[in-house]
């Protein structure tokens, strides 16, 4: 049993472009793809836009919701903090705690 496959909880992948951010967030147990989007125009403080796509965070219903939010960055970290609050937010609370470095 390798080592994601006995850990509870998710796998975030990130592929940096040199304006772009993309994300996509795994639950282990059972394997499924979630969440998924990108940070667009990164250093483009007027049109920079986290885009988003994913499960209703209600955890209820199955309906897909999408997010566009227009968030000024001047960098990729800042992308990045930006996406982590985001999926905190519309993930899951502890969301932080269950990624799988």
């Amino acid at each position: 049993m390798g080592r994601a496959a006995s850990l509870a909880g998710k796998i975030l992948v990130l592929n940096a472009g040199s304006s772009s951010l993309k994300f996509k967030v795994f639950d282990l147990e059972p394997f499924a793809a979630g969440m998924g989007g990108m940070f667009d125009r990164i250093g483009d403080m007027a049109n920079s836009t986290l885009i988003a796509k994913g499960p209703a965070p209600d955890g209820v219903s199955n309906e897909t919701k999408k997010w566009e939010l227009k968030i000024p960055v001047k960098d990729h970290v800042s992308a990045m903090q930006n996406i982590m609050a985001f999926l905190k937010e519309n993930v899951s609370k502890g969301f932080e705690k269950e990624v799988t470095a």
